[in-house]
């Protein structure tokens, strides 16, 4: 049995789940089903695989690195590399990218395509991706069907030639309506297209390159140009230069040498709020009741709150999810149209802790000219020394000890102890005890975001911006 590298996407934000996932906080790092976030839960999965199986690699957003790896690090197993997209360009480039870096570092065996915001259980996994790696040839290209339970409008599907557990694809088909759906779901031989991968690098990339020679090209000089970072693998720019588009349009329906293995029916994308509900199990009113929330008299219902408390009261067949970003309420049966909110009305504030190498920070309030967190570092860790053009700071210690730097000047604040960081002023913040720090934040300025940060030193290799 070849060798087996699972390659984890982490891209995707989400955007039926408003506002619990955005483009600030992707859909695969959010705890949706329990305390662990999806992308958690995928890795813990990844690590029950049997046999030759390499430490995986994620694929992520160069914005989200910190708390992709973050995440990563709660896993139980190594990661080989974060591989790091200046910008998406869909799964086709990314995935291209993951396999020409893997023929350069001379691996020869299959590529697990594993999305890191779905849901599926143990068992299911291991035999769909067992079922995959037994029968799968070196030429094949295989995904991953799911036997559909119920006539779903918002999945593609995959017609087998046989409905058998590893059989030649016929076709793929598109979104079909709920008539047509319907059909399918009767019909055996049609299976919900799971969006995971099996193939070796060669195969893929020879569909690709054929297909479409300048971005395969584009991609391959972004990994020849890529930069080593610690433990990121940051793709060069070229990367930039590839056309937009999925894996399944790209490659798949394009080439000969397709196979589908039948996938567990545990499978969900969680991809909509009902889906999140199914996944999450609902209790004898039907209801799915995620936080500081109380559903009564209320039936058949979802709510989902952060930071905010919820209440229903005499209602049925709602959607609400709450945050201090934005509050939905949407008719169960709207939930495809969710991400029309999303459109409308983009997250402008969230609430979710940053995570970044030093530790983390979240906002808690902002207005005309003025944005609050709280800011918790890690012991023994550094901010850069940087300064801002747009901005004064003030800094309250609430717990542990602050060594600060200000122009020339170093010194400690300890709890309810407070400075004033100028404009044009070069200043650090830094943890040098065991301890944890947290303090308080308030920017006072005209742009109050990470573009107004010039560094001139770094712990953690970030360059100048």
């Amino acid at each position: 049995m070849a060798a087996l590298l699972p390659v984890v996407l982490a891209g995707g934000s989400g955007t039926r789940l408003w506002p619990w996932a955005s483009a600030h906080r992707p859909k695969a790092l959010q705890p949706l089903l329990g305390e662990q976030s999806l992308l958690e839960e995928t890795l813990a999965r990844i690590a029950r695989l049997p046999g030759d199986v390499r430490a995986p690699w994620i694929l992520a957003g160069d914005d989200y690195r910190f708390a992709v790896a973050e995440k990563a690090r709660t896993a139980d197993l190594a990661i080989g590399r974060i591989i790091l997209e200046p910008d998406v360009r869909g799964t086709v480039a990314a995935i291209a990218a993951a396999a020409y870096l893997a023929l350069e570092e001379g691996f020869d065996g299959h590529l697990l395509i594993v999305p890191s915001d779905q849901h599926v259980g143990l068992d299911d996994f291991l035999e769909g991706v067992a079922i995959a790696r037994e029968n799968a040839a070196s030429t094949h290209l295989v995904t991953f069907g799911v036997p559909p339970r119920f006539a779903a409008t918002g999945y593609g599907y995959v017609e087998q030639e046989q409905p058998v557990a590893y059989s030649p694809v016929a076709r793929f088909v598109e979104k079909p309506d709920l008539e047509t759906a319907e059909r399918y779901v009767a019909d055996k031989r049609f299976l919900w297209n799971s969006g995971m991968f099996l193939f070796s690098p060669h195969a893929m990339l020879a569909v690709w390159e054929a297909r479409d020679p300048a971005s395969s090209a584009a991609v391959l000089d972004s990994v020849r140009h890529g930069a080593a970072e610690r433990d990121f693998f940051l793709l060069g720019d070229r990367f930039l230069d590839a056309a937009s588009n999925s894996i399944d349009y790209a490659v798949m329906e394009q080439a000969d040498d397709v196979f589908v293995a039948r996938y567990g029916s545990s499978w969900s994308d969680v991809g909509t709020w009902n889906a999140v509900g199914d996944a999450a199990g609902r209790d004898g009113d039907g209801n799915v009741i995620h936080g500081d929330a109380v559903a009564i008299d209320s039936r058949r219902s979802l709510v989902y709150a952060e930071a905010i408390r919820v209440g229903l009261l005499g209602v049925e067949d709602l959607l609400v999810a709450a945050t201090a970003g934005g509050v939905l309420v949407a008719a169960r049966d709207r939930e495809q149209d969710v991400r029309r909110i999303a459109e409308r009305l983009p997250i402008d504030f969230d609430a979710t802790p940053v995570i970044r190498p030093w530790g983390c920070y979240r906002p808690v309030a902002h207005g005309a000219g003025f944005l609050v967190k709280v800011i918790e570092v890690n012991p023994m860790s550094a901010l850069s020394l940087q300064q801002h053009a747009h901005r004064a700071e003030h800094w309250i210690v609430l717990r542990g000890t602050a060594s600060v730097t200000k122009g020339e000047r170093a010194f400690r604040l300890g709890a309810n102890e407070s400075t004033t960081i100028g404009r044009e002023e070069r200043h650090r913040l830094a943890n040098e005890t065991p301890d944890p720090l947290v303090m308080i934040e308030v920017q006072l300025g005209d742009l109050l975001d990470e573009a107004d940060i010039v560094r001139f030193e770094d712990d953690y290799g970030r360059l100048p911006t």
